[in-house]
């Protein structure tokens, strides 16, 4: 080529400006052929708009948003394929953000990242604080279909953020005995090199099968370690000891609740025509709640909410007649009543309804997350006092003790004779089920710092837990932590048993090592199961039937990283952030190889 001889790139063709000069590139410039290849040019991007320099601040901002995209989708149960299109949505709606052209998330990338990155950093964290603490640990088992899972629950304790629980496994078994329960366990514990000597507690629900006397998982923990404790659900105990009470009373109350919304439930029209009952009582109208047999909290709620729209409710079947209803409703609504228009079905709800509410009151002090094992006796003898109570002052709740007055004497001493029945049951099975006199808990109600450390009962509460503790060093470590108790501003002494624990040991744990010890292993241990519990309602929001694709390794990995985590998307950010361990596994291709 000649010095007149221009090349186009994008045409990748020559022509000469020898004779016209600027009017020849003009008159190329408007050419069809030009004109063509250059808009295949503007619709592409270069081969380095993709390339990622992995050494920059740009590329790790890219892999914090990718990680952050995993976590946000998880925590809200968004499918990977929702999440993936969200991605691309971000890159139309920011094209000038950096960050958001350079996002990659596919369904592959998410699943790798919540596998490989998210789940096993939010075990790591956990593992990481427990060091040499004592732990509980918990299970469970519920199915999936005709698939049988058990999560296992690790519980421990630290000074600086109080009682800890996080999810260490998920696994699939169908065999739920005794010894394949502990196989799995003490395998599990293993592999994460965790001692079974520093398990404290085994928690679980009162099925034979964990608690027996002679087969039981329990039992086989106590062969490798005796000082280990039973810390089965005392919420399943108080919600049995109410099933169990209300037996034997004249209504059954439960299945009355159970028929009424039954029959609402099924039909549109019928309940259209309760909320035209509303018309009349000119209330606003509510729904009718659904009572679950095994839901500990939802027999109170069910009944309290049918109270509350009692006459709404007696007005609709007394419309319809008693050929629709089942005889329990009809002989509820058609009781006799006398002069003062109250029936012995209206006094046998609100007694329940006044019963029952001191097991939901009981059952909401234990799911606190402040409550812990100082607590547990008193909350448990507390409940069986306020029910000694009722029986010594014959007290069946005021509104009931108002209609009591007016009914009759005979039909009146009828129904305290009931009523009366199904209090000792209630103080029968507690006392069967939660041994007052002997239990470990009672020991343990020494450290709620209602009042002064007992040096005497701190010891037999390290002897009782096989603790290795000097003594001597202790007593100083009890005389000076009273005097700090004693010395305690008033706002820091209306401060739960949890929290001023945390407040006096922050500054002093390491001159209180021997207390330490106690108070770590003592916070360790579980009153309930009520945790592992909400891990399958985490499971069954997760595992919906839109996302049955789904296997047990990444519902695992889900549930670990939304339980096991427990930030808020904002607090995730920074933790990732600022973690370099998890963006370098994020980064690392090797995500993919263990998926």
């Amino acid at each position: 080529m000649d010095e007149f001889t221009v090349s186009c790139n994008y045409c990748k063709s020559n022509f000469t400006i020898k004779y016209e000069g600027i009017a020849a590139i003009n008159r190329h410039k408007s050419s069809e052929s030009h004109k063509k290849n250059t808009s295949h040019v503007k619709s592409s991007q270069c081969v380095s708009d993709f390339l990622r320099n992995k050494d920059s601040d740009e590329y790790e901002k890219v892999i914090i948003a990718e990680v952050c995209m995993a976590y946000h989708g998880i925590i809200h149960h968004h499918s990977y394929r929702s999440t993936e299109c969200n991605v691309k949505l971000a890159q139309l709606i920011f094209p000038d953000s950096k960050i958001s052209k350079k996002l990659h998330c596919g369904r592959t990338k998410l699943e790798a990242i919540a596998l490989n990155v998210l789940s096993p950093h939010s075990i790591e964290i956990h593992l990481n604080k427990l060091e040499n603490k004592s732990f509980s640990i918990s299970t469970d088992a519920s199915n999936k279909g005709n698939i049988k899972l058990f999560p296992v629950a690790i519980q421990y304790f630290t000074i600086e953020e109080g009682i800890q629980n996080f999810v260490l496994d998920f696994y699939e078994d169908s065999n739920e005995t005794s010894e394949a329960i502990h196989n799995n366990l003490t395998k599990i514990l293993q592999k994460n090199n965790l001692d079974l000597k520093r398990v404290i507690a085994y928690g679980a629900d009162n099925a034979s099968v964990n608690y027996g006397k002679y087969n039981s998982v329990f039992q086989k923990f106590k062969q490798n370690s005796d000082h280990i404790i039973k810390a089965n659900c005392n919420c399943h105990i108080i919600h049995n000891t109410a099933k169990y009470a209300l037996l034997k009373f004249p209504l059954d109350i439960e299945n009355l609740v159970i028929k009424i919304y039954s029959h609402f439930s099924v039909s549109s029209k019928r309940l259209a025509a309760l909320k035209s009952c509303y018309d009349y009582t000119e209330n606003d109208y509510q729904t009718l709640l659904k009572h679950i047999p095994v839901r500990w909290l939802s027999l109170f709620n069910a009944i309290d909410r049918l109270i509350n729209n009692l006459d709404e409710v007696k007005s609709y079947f007394i419309g319809i007649g008693t050929d629709e209803c089942p005889d329990i409703i009809s002989n509820f609504v058609w009781d006799e009543k006398n002069k003062s228009q109250v029936s012995m079905s209206d006094i046998y709800l609100y007694f329940v309804h006044q019963f029952m509410s001191v097991f939901n009151e009981t059952l909401l002090d234990l799911q606190k997350k402040e409550t812990n094992a100082t607590n547990l006796y008193n909350i448990m003898e507390s409940l069986k006092g306020r029910l000694e109570n009722r029986i010594k002052y014959n007290f069946f709740g005021d509104k009931v003790n108002k209609c009591l007055e007016i009914i009759g004497e005979y039909k009146s001493n009828d129904f305290k004779s009931s009523a009366l029945i199904v209090y000792q049951r209630a103080i029968d099975y507690l006392e069967k089920t939660f041994d007052y006199n002997n239990t470990i808990f009672k020991l343990f109600s020494t450290l709620n710092l209602d009042s002064e450390l007992v040096h005497e009962k701190v010891i037999s509460i390290a002897e009782a837990l096989n603790l290795e503790i000097n003594v001597d060093k202790l007593f100083d470590e009890c005389c000076d932590f009273n005097n700090k108790l004693i010395s305690l501003p008033l706002n820091a002494k209306m401060l739960n048993t949890l929290n001023k624990w945390c407040e006096l040991m922050k500054t002093e744990s390491n001159n209180k090592p021997n207390l330490l010890k106690i108070i770590e292993t003592v916070m360790a241990i579980p009153i309930g199961n009520d945790f592992v519990e909400r891990v399958f309602s985490v499971m069954k929001n997760i595992w919906t039937d839109e996302r049955n694709r789904l296997n047990i390794c990444m519902v695992k990995a889900e549930i670990c990283s939304k339980v096991n985590f427990s930030m808020t998307f904002n607090e995730f950010k920074v933790f990732a952030s600022k973690n370099p361990k998890l963006l370098k596994d994020a980064k690392s291709n090797d995500k993919y190889s263990k998926t």
